[in-house]
C-alpha cells in the first residue's frame, strides 16, 4: 500500500507546473512578485513584473504594460502574449514578436 501510495504522490507532482528560475531581485519575496530590470542588445531599457505565485508576468516597456502567461518553457521561464514572448534563463531574456527580430537582453546591474 504505502508503494502505491508513494507511486500516486510521484505522478501528481510530475503533472504540476515547473516554478520557473526568475531573476534574484529579492524584493517581494512573501508575495510572489519580483520586479527585474533588462538592458537589451539595443540599448533598450525594459522591466517585467514576474508574479511568480500567479503564474503571470507583466512586461513594461515605452510606458504600456502587456500581461503574459506562464507557459512550459523546460528549463529558465518563459512568458506569452497574443503579441509577445518572454523566454529566459539566468540574467539572460529574449523578447520576441512575429513581426520584429528576437531582442536580447540581460539583468541590468
Amino acid at each position: 500500500m504505502a508503494a502505491l501510495t508513494a507511486l500516486i504522490a510521484l505522478s501528481l507532482t510530475a503533472c504540476a507546473p515547473a516554478t520557473p528560475t526568475l531573476p534574484a531581485s529579492g524584493a517581494g519575496e512573501a508575495t510572489g512578485l519580483r520586479t527585474v530590470f533588462y538592458r537589451c542588445d539595443d540599448g533598450e531599457r525594459i522591466e517585467v513584473r514576474f508574479f511568480a505565485l500567479q503564474g503571470v508576468a507583466v512586461l513594461v516597456r515605452d510606458g504600456r504594460t502587456l500581461e503574459m502567461q506562464q507557459i512550459p518553457g523546460g528549463s529558465g521561464f518563459a512568458y506569452e502574449s497574443a503579441a509577445v514572448r518572454l523566454r529566459g534563463q539566468g540574467e539572460a531574456l529574449t523578447l520576441s514578436t512575429p513581426v520584429t527580430p528576437a531582442l536580447h537582453c540581460r539583468v541590468e546591474r
